[in-house]
């Protein structure tokens, strides 16, 4: 279990650096991402990390 919780630990802390981005970025990478823009494609999911992080600390957080 103690494996476990340093995993978590590491990827909480490496998404951390991450930043979000607004409506506005989301809607214009999306549809670069759909021409093939692979770098558009990368920061959704970036993005998407980002999003996960910030509800999995108020999950933590209560």
């Amino acid at each position: 279990m103690r494996d476990s919780l340093d995993a978590v630990t590491l990827y909480f802390h490496g998404i951390k650096r991450l930043p979000d981005i607004s409506k506005e970025e989301m809607a214009e990478l999306w549809k670069r991402s759909k021409k093939g823009d692979k770098k558009a494609s990368r920061r959704l999911v970036e993005a998407q990390e980002s999003e996960r992080r910030a509800i999995a600390n108020e999950l933590h957080d209560g």
